[in-house]
């Protein structure tokens, strides 16, 4: 949790003082640009397309449709808070620092709204986030513990896939994508947190 909130300063406080990462940004944004390729933009706008919030918002809305089914109120409540911060701490935070984006002639996808953080990034790994930490701490579904791995690994993967995309199509910087990460670390920590000490209070 401290460190993905030093991370998060780090790339916060890089934007608005024009030190740190985000002094590189343009830089590399300018480099993927210049050597991308047209099959490379395809395959990021497919990954992107895969990772947008409206997917990661659908699969934990499905989550909490069948916990509240299964009367697992706990899992719904868990799952539905969860989401809700993650985009209000997006929204929050784009509305607070005010980037923008590259330069739109540069962008291999239409993209609307602020930069900081990446809307992509955050919900897809906050998601996923949330999804382990169910599966782990309230056995959201009865999985092995090879699945569990290999499921991390693809998770992973997979998060880091949507994150290149978007700085692939050149609609967020890198430290966009960071903060993005960042910030869904430290929200799903938070989280879980709050539910492992509401689980003793109970459990005395």
């Amino acid at each position: 949790m401290i460190v993905a909130v030093g991370a998060f300063e780090a790339m916060w406080f890089g934007i608005v003082t024009d030190t740190g990462l985000a002094v590189a940004d343009p830089a590399v944004i300018a480099w993927v640009v210049t050597h991308r390729t047209p099959g490379l933009v395809a395959a990021a706008r497919t990954v992107s397309a895969v990772g947008a919030p409206v997917v990661a918002v659908t699969a934990i809305a499905m989550v909490v449709g069948w916990s509240v089914w299964r009367s697992r109120w706990r899992v719904a409540a868990l799952g539905a808070a969860g989401i809700g911060v993650l985009i209000l701490a997006d929204v929050g935070m784009k509305t607070a620092v005010a980037r923008a984006r590259p330069a739109v002639a540069w962008q291999g996808v239409s993209a609307q709204g602020y930069a900081f953080p990446s809307g992509h990034a955050l919900l897809s790994a906050g998601v996923l986030l949330l999804l382990a930490w169910l599966v782990h701490r309230h056995e959201l579904f009865p999985i092995g513990k090879r699945t569990r791995v290999a499921l991390g690994v693809l998770s992973g993967c997979f998060v880091a896939a949507v994150g290149a995309s978007r700085v692939v199509l050149a609609v967020h910087f890198p430290s966009d994508v960071f903060a993005g990460w960042s910030l869904a670390v430290f929200v799903v920590a938070v989280l879980g947190f709050v539910d492992t000490t509401w689980m003793r209070q109970v459990a005395t």
